[in-house]
């Protein structure tokens, strides 16, 4: 992972991932997505969104975080992103550091 996307992944767990599980389940469908700026890069901004780790509602839940160029160079194809699983019992998946 680039260090661009890692501290975005930082920056939301920082934010969010205290949160719990009923935080992200009150999400999935009700906003599709959170932007956050991104700590070191004005350019850049950091979109979060939520969704069922599984095909059916219910167990855990998937967030992806994704970083954006807000002032492209040149068409990108791929979008730098990663995830992480909140669990029922409110258990960040990996927990902040384990990267």
């Amino acid at each position: 992972m680039d260090d661009l996307l890692c501290e975005a992944l930082e920056t939301v767990l920082k934010e969010y991932g205290s949160k719990g599980y009923v935080f992200w389940k009150e999400g999935i469908g009700h906003y599709s997505m959170l932007e956050l700026p991104h700590p070191r890069n004005n350019d850049l901004v950091i979109e979060v969104s939520a969704m069922w780790n599984e095909v059916k509602p219910g167990g855990a839940i998937r967030v992806m975080v994704s970083v954006l160029d807000l002032k492209p160079k040149r068409f990108q194809v791929r979008v730098p992103s990663c995830s992480f699983a909140v669990l029922e019992d409110g258990r960040v998946d990996p927990p902040l550091g384990s990267q």
